[in-house]
C-alpha cells in the first residue's frame, strides 16, 4: 500500500541526474521516503538514481516485488554521491536509550554523526533532510542542552546545528523537520506508538488500555504530507533552508484519539479502559504550527484530516499483518 502524494507539492521536478541517498532506510521515514522516490521515479531510475547506506548489507523492500540493497555506510565512495540529495535517517531513537548505558548511547550517536558529516563534506550534496525531533524542546520551551536528562533530545540541537552550518557553508538547502507525532504508512514499534496500539487493539477486538492518568495531548502529520513539503522545499523553485515544527489540523487527547479510531475503523466497539487522576500535571507534545503553516499555504496544500490518517494508517497495518500491499483509494 503505497504512500499517498497529495499533488499539490512540488516534487516531480527534480533534474533528471540528481541522486537520492537515504543514510538509514529500514525505519519508518526511511521505508516511507524509498516508496515516495519508487513512486516518483519508476522502478528504472529508481534503480539508478537512488542509493541506500547503513551499518551494513540488508535488503529492504520497497513494495511487491521490488527490493533495495542498503549498502555499508563507511565503505562508500563519496564521489558517487555528488550534487545529491541526502536524508539523514540514522539516528538512533530515544527508546534505545533504555536498552543499554545512556554513555553508550551517546557515544553510538556521535560516532553516526560523525560518520554522516564526513560523508557529506566530501560529496557535497546540494540539500540535506534532518528529521529531528520535539524532543529538542525543554520544559521551558527552550533547545535542551542537558544531555544527561535528555540524551536524545541534546543530541538532536547538537546535530540540527552541526549540520545546518556544514550546509550553509556548502551553499546547500537544508530542511529541518522537528516531528511530534506522525501517521501512516510504514509505521513501526507498535506498542510504542498510541496511534498503531489503539487501532490494533480495535482491529483484534480488544479492549483499549490507555495507561496514562492524566491529560496526554497529541497531533499528528500524515507522513505522505511530511515527505511531500520537505521535498517540495528541496526540489521547488525557491529551494529554501528551512527548520519546523510538525503538527497536524488538530490536537487531541489521547482518550478521544481511541473514540476515534474505533470510530473510524466501524469496528463493533471495544472498551476503552483508563483510570484518570485530573490533579496530575498534563502531558502536551505539540509542536507550534505557525511556520508549518505558512509553508503549506505558499506550496497550495492542505494535510489530510486526522480521521483520514486514521483510515490510512489502519489499511496499511491491515494489509502488512496479511502480508500484502494493497491498493486503496485516496483518502482526503
Amino acid at each position: 500500500m503505497p504512500v499517498w502524494l497529495n499533488p499539490a507539492y512540488d516534487i516531480r521536478s527534480a533534474p533528471r541526474d540528481l541522486k537520492f541517498v537515504i543514510i538509514g532506510g529500514g525505519g519508518w521515514l526511511g521505508r516511507a521516503t524509498l516508496d515516495i522516490l519508487y513512486q516518483l521515479l519508476g522502478k528504472e531510475d529508481f534503480g539508478r538514481r537512488t542509493l541506500v547506506l547503513g551499518s551494513r548489507l540488508r535488503e529492504i523492500r520497497v513494495a511487491e516485488g521490488v527490493s533495495v540493497m542498503s549498502q555499508p555506510l563507511e565503505d562508500f565512495d563519496p564521489r558517487a554521491l555528488t550534487d545529491s540529495i541526502f536524508f539523514y535517517y540514522s539516528f538512533l531513537t530515544k527508546d534505545k536509550v533504555k536498552a543499554g548505558s545512556t554513555e553508550d548511547y551517546i557515544a553510538t550517536n556521535r560516532a553516526i554523526s560523525d560518520r554522516v558529516h564526513v560523508l557529506a563534506t566530501l560529496s557535497k550534496p546540494r540539500a540535506l533532510i534532518l528529521p529531528s525531533s520535539g524532543a529538542v524542546y525543554d520544559r521551558n520551551g527552550e533547545l535542551e542542552r542537558d544531555i544527561e536528562q535528555n540524551p536524545y533530545g541534546a543530541l538532536k540541537v547538537v546535530d540540527e546545528s552541526r549540520f545546518g552550518e556544514l550546509m550553509e557553508r556548502l551553499g546547500g538547502c537544508y530542511v529541518v523537520p522537528r516531528i511530534f507525532g506522525l501517521s501512516g504508512e510504514y509505521i513501526n514499534k507498535h506498542e510504542a506508538y498510541a496511534l498503531a496500539g489503539f487501532i490494533n487493539d480495535a482491529q483484534a477486538g480488544r479492549p483499549i488500555e490507555i495507561r496514562a492518568r492524566h491529560e496526554v495531548f497529541r497531533s499528528y502529520m500524515y507522513i505522505g504530507d511530511l515527505m511531500g513539503l520537505t521535498l517540495s522545499l528541496t526540489l521547488g523553485s525557491q529551494h529554501q533552508s528551512v527548520t519546523f515544527d510538525t503538527v497536524g489540523e488538530e490536537v487531541v487527547e489521547i482518550e478521544e484519539l481511541a473514540k476515534r479510531v474505533t470510530g473510524c475503523l466501524g469496528v463493533a466497539p471495544v472498551p476503552i479502559v483508563r483510570s484518570r487522576v485530573p490533579c496530575l500535571a498534563r502531558d502536551w507534545y505539540v509542536g507550534n504550527g505557525a511556520l508549518l503553516e505558512g509553508l503549506l499555504r505558499r506550496v497550495g496544500a492542505k494535510q489530510l484530516t486526522l480521521d483520514s490518517q486514521i483510515l490510512r494508517t489502519a489499511k496499511f497495518l491491515g494489509s502488512e499483518s496479511a502480508g500484502g500491499m494493497a491498493e486503496i483509494g485516496r483518502c482526503r
